[in-house]
C-alpha cells in the first residue's frame, strides 16, 4: 500500500485556516417546514446536521439547555448545550410541535392507533426521513 507521501496526501491540518460559518442564513425559502427547523435548530444551538436530524426534542429538552444523547452525537459523546436566548427557545418549542411521536418500536401508538391527521403526519415524517437518509427509490410510473 502505497504512503500518503507517495500519494501527494497531505499531512492532516488540526486548525483551521478559514472560518466556515455563515452569518445570518436566508431560510425564507425553504418550504418544509422539517428541513427549516432542523436548520435553524443548526443555527442557534450550533448542531451538527445529524444531531439536528436525530434530535428527540422531547427528551432533549432539559429547560435551560439542551441534553444530546450519546447515541445523537459525533463520537458517541453526548453534551449540553446552554438554551440562553429566546429565539432558541422558540425554534425548540417549534421542533417539539413537529416532532410528533415516538415510533411503535419505542412505545408510540401503531398504525391502527393513528387518527387520519396523525396517520398523514406520519407519513410525511417517514418521507422526509427517507430522503434525507437516500433512501428514497425512483418510481416507475
Amino acid at each position: 500500500m502505497p504512503s500518503n507521501t507517495q500519494l501527494n496526501i497531505g499531512k492532516r491540518g488540526y486548525v483551521s485556516e478559514k472560518n466556515r460559518v455563515l452569518f445570518n442564513p436566508n431560510f425564507s425559502n425553504i418550504t418544509d417546514k422539517y428541513i427549516k427547523v432542523s436548520l435553524e435548530l443548526q443555527r442557534v444551538f450550533g448542531l451538527r446536521r445529524e444531531e439536528s436530524l436525530k434530535i428527540k426534542p422531547h427528551l432533549a429538552d432539559k429547560k435551560d439547555c439542551l441534553q444530546l444523547q450519546p447515541s445523537w452525537c459525533k463520537g458517541g459523546c453526548g453534551r449540553n448545550v446552554p438554551i440562553r436566548t429566546d429565539e432558541q427557545r422558540y425554534w425548540l418549542n417549534q421542533a417539539k410541535e413537529i416532532a410528533g411521536f415516538d415510533s411503535p418500536i419505542n412505545g408510540g401508538p401503531t398504525s391502527k392507533q393513528l387518527s387520519p391527521v396523525q396517520k398523514k403526519l406520519d407519513h410525511q415524517a417517514r418521507m422526509v426521513i427517507t430522503e434525507l437518509l437516500g433512501h428514497s427509490r425512483k418510481s416507475n410510473n
